[in-house]
């Protein structure tokens, strides 16, 4: 099991093996604090012992409260302060914690394990639990516990269903293996010696939503947030880096991090470019860098590239995906490892905090409408129109809006997705009625999820600890609280952050109305092999046949595979690919 994780930790192994009470814990170090032999994991205090993943950021000020509760320290590592945290706070500890991170700590003594994810999810946790035998096996990765060979492990119907449906992919405790679930964002559990599972919540979005808005100076509070975080952010003993788009969330945190750099020092930021003006935005990165003390490598992708490096990008995903868009994030992390650098910021979650994406509009429309505020609400359909006459796929935005009116949601794959299966596993989706539903949807089961989860996956796959300084949960539930005008005002979205911002940045990235963040040429890509993938659909192997028509698949594959007409058919592509990659025997 953990050498199928070793990318995820080359600079360490260590175990912690207990016979008399079958427990065994493994772990691969990604040193990023304490390079000494002091932190490495399992680490032992008082009979509890820890592995774990990820970063507290606010570990010497928790360091702080320990000292003077009598506690002393052998290293430097957050690591020792979140089992120190443990053994006196017990369960409490996770109040304390701001950061993201996923472990677990055995008790000897109580003979129980106790396991925590943050509270947005940023790291994984994944378990597969016999509720007959009492038998527990947990990971960073499902490919660890598929080591396992007792367990015939079987594709999730159900989840397979979500995913060709309605997109939706990372939004249960169900992965996309029958059997292995996933410790949801904010819940802990502890294993006892009854070798039962009790699962608890700690945090949730919703919860941190007051009654009443904030009404105090908004903007200034913003700052100071966002700016706490992106120091924090930077605590590290190996070299860090910015993934750098030319949208605002990410030359914001790069803006933020120049403040906290060293006298004469270098930014390292990486950014993916496309060849394909419609996707390049490589004017806006330039027009940032200018004259700023920042190193900047630009990369781009071919489809060639990308046809090449998809086998290892399905098997280091582990779940399908829903385009092709996170290869760029995978290419950045690639260009990263080969620069030296361990430690990558970017931009993600300020969307879904601050209701960045299109499908915003229409909410923030209809709350002016019912609030009866009509002269916002014009200015929201006219910065829409605006706005849809910059995107880069006019469509599939028609589609979405069109969605958010509709009581039933349809599926674009639904004449290839076969009947009987529907029949079996159609529901109703996950509908919002409120701008703030939306948000609460994103956060905990839409978008979030799956974009931590293709970062985490990227960044792990070359050895990278991606960090995300919009999701501190101290901004996280400042943001829920504060008014509609904040987030959406005289037609621009994420309003409070461009206000923020307006003296920092270049006005051409301020006055953005686009929205890619490293988006790739994926129409193109898949036109270009087209070849490729109608072989797929004609083997008589295919794996995915079991849920998809081949017959109609194929008689409409030449109209349905042009660039201007393609429907979501990447699903179907990429659920063929990963269950060739995860399940070639059945």
């Amino acid at each position: 099991m953990n050498d199928k994780i070793k990318h995820r930790g080359p600079d360490g192994e260590g175990y912690y093996i207990n016979q008399a009470s079958a427990v065994a814990l493994g772990h691969r170090r990604l040193a990023i604090i304490d390079l000494s032999e002091r932190g490495i994991q399992p680490m032992k205090y008082n009979g509890l012992n820890i592995v774990y993943n990820g970063e507290v950021y606010n570990f010497m000020s928790i360091k702080e409260q320990l000292l003077k509760a009598g506690y002393t320290f052998d290293s430097d590592t957050d690591t020792e302060v979140i089992l120190k945290a443990y053994d006196y706070w017990r369960e409490d500890c996770l109040q304390y914690f701001n950061g993201m991170f996923a472990f677990a700590i055995w008790d000897e003594e109580r003979s129980s394990l106790f396991c925590a994810r943050d509270r947005l999810g940023i790291k994984p946790f994944y378990y597969h639990y016999d509720p007959l035998s009492g038998k527990l096996i947990f990971a960073s990765e499902i490919k660890a516990i598929l080591e396992y060979n007792k367990v015939k492990w079987q594709p999730n119907d159900k989840i397979i269903f979500d995913y060709l449906y309605y997109g939706f992919i990372d939004h249960t405790e169900h992965t996309f293996f029958e059997g292995i679930q996933r410790l949801m964002p904010g819940h802990y559990f502890i294993f006892d010696e009854e070798h039962k599972i009790n699962i608890q919540k700690f945090w949730d979005v919703e919860d941190q939503i007051q009654d009443e808005h904030l009404k105090e100076d908004c903007i200034t509070k913003f700052k100071e947030i966002i700016d706490d975080s992106v120091r924090l952010n930077l605590i590290s003993d190996v070299k860090v880096g910015t993934s750098l788009s030319g949208g605002l969330d990410s030359t914001t945190i790069a803006a933020l991090v120049q403040k906290y750099l060293e006298i004469d020092a270098l930014q390292e930021t990486i950014s993916y470019t496309s060849q394909y003006k419609e996707f390049d935005e490589s004017l806006y990165i330039k027009d940032f860098i200018t004259n700023k003390r920042i190193k900047n490598s630009m990369i781009t992708k071919t489809s060639g590239d990308f046809w090449n490096d998809l086998r290892r990008l399905v098997y280091y995903q582990e779940e399908p995906f829903i385009s092709t868009g996170m290869y760029a994030g995978y290419s950045v992390m690639e260009s990263a490892n080969k620069l030296g650098t361990k430690v990558m910021l970017n931009g993600q979650g300020a969307d879904e905090i601050l209701g960045g994406y299109r499908k915003y509009r229409v909410y923030y429309i209809r709350e002016m409408v019912r609030k009866k505020r009509y002269i916002n609400a014009l200015k929201g359909m006219f910065f829409t129109l605006f706005q849809l006459g910059a995107s880069y796929n006019f469509k599939d935005d028609f589609k979405k809006f069109r969605n958010i009116f509709s009581r039933k949601k349809q599926s674009t794959l639904e004449a290839y997705i076969k009947d009987e299966f529907i029949k079996k596993f159609y529901n109703s989706g996950i509908h919002s009625k409120s701008f703030t539903e939306a948000l609460v949807n994103d956060i905990k089961y839409i978008s979030l999820p799956s974009l931590l989860r293709y970062e985490d996956k990227n960044s792990m796959a070359w050895s990278i600890e991606a960090r995300v300084p919009f999701l501190d949960h101290n901004l996280v539930e400042f943001c829920m609280n504060i008014p509609i005008e904040y987030k959406m005002n005289g037609g621009w979205s994420k309003w409070i952050l461009r206000k923020s911002m307006e003296n920092v940045l270049p006005k051409s990235i301020i006055g953005r109305k686009d929205k890619m963040g490293f988006a790739t040429e994926q129409s193109i890509w898949l036109y270009k092999n087209r070849e490729f993938i109608k072989r797929l659909f004609l083997d008589e192997d295919m794996k995915s046949s079991r849920y998809i028509s081949k017959e109609k698949l194929l008689m409409d594959f030449e109209n349905i595979i042009e660039p201007g007409n393609q429907i979501n058919i990447w699903r179907i592509i990429n659920l063929e690919l990963w269950m060739r990659e995860f399940f070639r025997s059945t």
